[in-house]
């Protein structure tokens, strides 16, 4: 049982955090900095903040890269400080 829900991303093992936030990693994005955004995000305390931190392939808007998602909050021209800021203002 543990390999068949571990296989699939959407089983979860614990519940999921309250806020989501996802950077995309899609080429126009990568090229934009979206690799070195994603790992400043990692070293912040997201997880502290109440956020899931994770990527996703392409979100579709690529002349907004780099892009992140915060729960249904789409972000352009994404920067750690500006996602960052945008996470605390979240309710807890």
């Amino acid at each position: 049982m543990q390999g068949t829900a571990s296989f699939y991303h959407l089983f979860r093992f614990a519940p999921p955090a309250r806020h989501r936030c996802l950077v995309c990693t899609g080429t126009a994005c990568h090229v934009k900095g979206a690799a070195a955004l994603l790992a400043a995000l990692q070293a912040a305390p997201m997880t502290e903040l109440g956020v899931e931190l994770g990527s996703v392939r392409c979100i579709g808007n690529c002349s907004g890269a780099p892009l992140v998602v915060v729960d249904d909050t789409v972000c352009n021209q994404a920067t750690a400080a500006a996602v960052l800021q945008h996470v605390r203002e979240l309710q807890p």
